[in-house]
């Protein structure tokens, strides 16, 4: 059993995101993703299209300047993002087996 109301739409997501802004790699980063993509190929793809839909949280979005921080995979992926892009700062590694949460800092 199952209701259906004709005409019923959700409306929490009309449609996918845009990715909308540019992403750069500092040297550091691009080094590093370069070490990691012998393990993960097509790691700066991924990481491009991740940190191009935003994953700021939203009340955070308006803070320029501010260093964010999330784990992907064996490492904590750290970014900034401004009018002008994103930059990825590094990709600082973890142990596979810390549980330690990355955050906005």
């Amino acid at each position: 059993y199952a209701d259906n109301i004709t005409g019923a739409t959700g409306g929490y997501a009309p449609a996918a995101p845009e990715c909308q802004q540019h992403v750069t790699f500092t040297e550091q980063a691009q080094q590093q993703c370069s070490d990691y993509e012998k393990t993960y190929p097509q790691l700066r793809t991924l990481i491009e299209n991740l940190v191009a839909l935003d994953p700021r949280p939203a009340y955070k979005a308006d803070e320029e300047g501010r260093i964010f921080s999330m784990r992907l995979l064996d490492f904590d992926l750290r970014w900034t993002q401004s009018n002008e892009g994103i930059f990825i700062l590094a990709l600082d590694s973890v142990s596979p087996n810390s549980n330690n949460n990355a955050s906005t800092k």
